[in-house]
C-alpha cells in the first residue's frame, strides 16, 4: 500500500472513473461496466490519478520520487559510484583477479561474488575448476549405467549400458597391462600403447620410425658372417630377397642387434609369425648354441610348398 492507501498498478490493473456516478477503483484493465451504478461502457482511465498511484520512493533512500515499475532514479548509479569504478555503458566495473588462472580482468560490479566467493574470466576455467574439484566423485543420479570394480586397482568405474555386455573388467589399458604382466601371461617390456618411441622400441628412434625402410648392411653383413653365408637359416634359400628378422619382437623391446636377428626367406619369416611360442625357443638354442633343430614335420611342408 503507498501512502494514500491504494495499491500500486500494476500490468494488469489500472484506475478508472466512472462518467455517470463519478465512482472510482482500481479495476482491471479490460473492465467497461461500472460496478456501481451497473452502467455499461462509462469507465475511463484516469490518468492523473493512475499516475499518482504508481509514485514510490526511490529505494535507495535518497527521498526522489519514480513511478512504478521503476525502482531507482534513472542515472542516480552514477552519482553514487565508486571512485576506482570503470565506466562501460553507463554500468560500473571492477578488475578483479580470476580464481583459476589468477588473471585480472573486468567484472560488473553487481555480478562479483553472484555464485559463490569465486569469480572466473572465462567458462573455461570455470569448467577447469569444476572438474577439478568433481574429479573422482561419481554422479551415480546423472549415469543409467553401472559401476564395476577394476580387478588391478580395485577402484570403482563407469560402464554405460552398452559395455555392459562385453563385461570389462579393467578401468583403464594401464591397469590391465600391469595385471597381465604379474600374472605371466605377457612380456613385462611389452608395449600396449602407440606411443613406443625410443628404447621402448628397436624400430622407433627420436620419434621417427627407423627400420623396414633403411637398408642395414653392416647388421646383414655379421649375420651372413655368423650363418656362414647369406641364405635362409631355415630352407637354404639364397639371398637376396631375405628378411632380417628379431628374435624379441620389437613390440616386446626387442632391437635389431646381432644376438637378436636371423636371416629368414619371407616364406619362413611368416611361418615364425604363425606361432611364436614354438619358434623363439628354437632360434633362442641357435644364437647360443649355433645348433638348429627344426620341427620334424618342417621338411614335409617345405617339400610340399616347393
Amino acid at each position: 500500500m503507498n501512502k494514500s492507501g491504494l495499491s500500486i498498478l500494476n500490468n494488469n490493473t489500472t484506475f478508472k472513473r466512472c462518467s455517470e456516478c463519478n465512482f472510482g477503483d482500481v479495476v482491471y484493465a479490460r473492465t467497461k461496466n461500472c460496478p456501481e451504478c451497473k452502467s455499461k461502457g462509462t469507465m475511463e482511465v484516469d490518468k492523473s490519478m493512475n499516475m499518482k498511484l504508481r509514485e514510490r520512493e526511490c529505494e535507495c533512500g535518497c527521498g526522489e520520487i519514480v513511478y512504478a515499475p521503476k525502482r531507482f532514479v534513472s542515472g542516480h548509479n552514477l552519482k553514487r559510484r565508486h571512485p576506482n569504478a570503470v565506466v562501460k555503458n553507463g554500468r560500473s566495473y571492477f578488475h578483479i583477479r580470476c580464481s583459476e588462472c589468477g588473471k585480472r580482468f573486468l567484472r560488473r560490479i553487481d555480478q562479483i561474488n553472484r555464485r559463490g566467493l569465486r569469480n572466473f574470466c572465462s567458462s573455461k576455467c570455470s569448467s577447469k575448476n569444476n572438474g577439478r574439484k568433481m574429479r573422482g566423485v561419481p554422479q551415480y543420479q546423472n549415469r543409467n549405467g553401472s559401476y564395476v570394480t577394476c580387478l588391478n586397482c580395485k577402484g570403482e568405474f563407469y560402464v554405460s549400458r552398452s559395455r555392459l555386455k562385453k563385461k570389462p573388467k579393467y578401468c583403464s589399458k594401464k591397469c590391465m597391462t600391469e595385471r597381465r604382466n604379474r600374472l605371466g601371461l605377457v612380456s613385462p617390456n611389452f608395449i600396449g600403447s602407440a606411443d613406443n618411441r625410443g628404447s621402448n622400441n628397436g624400430r622407433y628412434k627420436h620419434g621417427r620410425r627407423v627400420g623396414g625402410h633403411i637398408q642395414k648392411k653392416e647388421l646383414r653383413q655379421k649375420v651372413i658372417e655368423r650363418d656362414g653365408g647369406n641364405w635362409c637359416l631355415f630352407c637354404g634359400v639364397p639371398g637376396p630377397g631375405l628378411h632380417l628378422h628379431r628374435i624379441e619382437y620389437g613390440a616386446q623391446g626387442g632391437k635389431y642387434v646381432l644376438d637378436n636377428v636371423v636371416q629368414l626367406c619371407p616364406q619362413d619369416h611368416a611361418l615364425v609369425h604363425s606361432s611364436k611360442k614354438l619358434w623363439k625357443p628354437i632360434l633362442e638354442r641357435y644364437i647360443e648354441t649355433r645348433e638348429l633343430e627344426l620341427p620334424k614335420d618342417f621338411h614335409d611342408d617345405f617339400n610340399k610348398r616347393i
